[in-house]
């Protein structure tokens, strides 16, 4: 058994949230939905490593605005039995710029609440994506 470190930005602009699509080539979930993030690198700042996977797969730069969540999910990754532990963060947008889906995606989306169960998306993604949005709808707005 071992143990990986995951981070994930929800980032929202004009009551939507940024997801991306996985490639079709992709080994782990192809063609799902999911918000932008990965995995730490070793002894990475998990704010530095959210930022980092933003940029490596939506090529836009972020800042962090907070954390929102910590979970935790177990899988097979390289034949090995692995807990993931996976950090979500609340992200503002630095410009406002057009998305360009890399490292792994194929395509991107701004979606609504509302719109979610039109995408295939992990059981535990979904409620990510869900706890971002009512957040957000709890919040004073501090984004820009």
């Amino acid at each position: 058994m071992q143990q990986k470190v995951a981070v994930s930005g929800f980032i929202f602009r004009d009551g939507k949230a940024l997801i991306l699509r996985r490639g079709k080539e992709e080994h782990f979930l192809p063609g799902y939905w999911e918000l932008p993030g990965g995995k730490l690198e070793f002894g990475e700042d998990p704010h530095d490593g959210v930022l980092r996977e933003v940029k490596e797969e939506a090529c836009i730069d972020c800042e962090v605005v907070t954390i929102y969540d910590c979970w935790h999910y177990m899988m097979l990754y390289h034949d090995k039995e692995t807990q993931f532990i996976e950090l979500t963060f609340i992200l503002n947008m630095k410009k406002d710029k057009p998305v360009i889906p890399g490292d792994g995606m194929d395509d991107y989306r701004w979606v609504t609440l509302e719109e979610l169960d039109r995408y295939q998306i992990g059981k535990e993604m979904k409620e990510q994506i869900q706890k971002g949005f009512q957040w957000m709808n709890s919040k004073t707005k501090i984004m820009k």
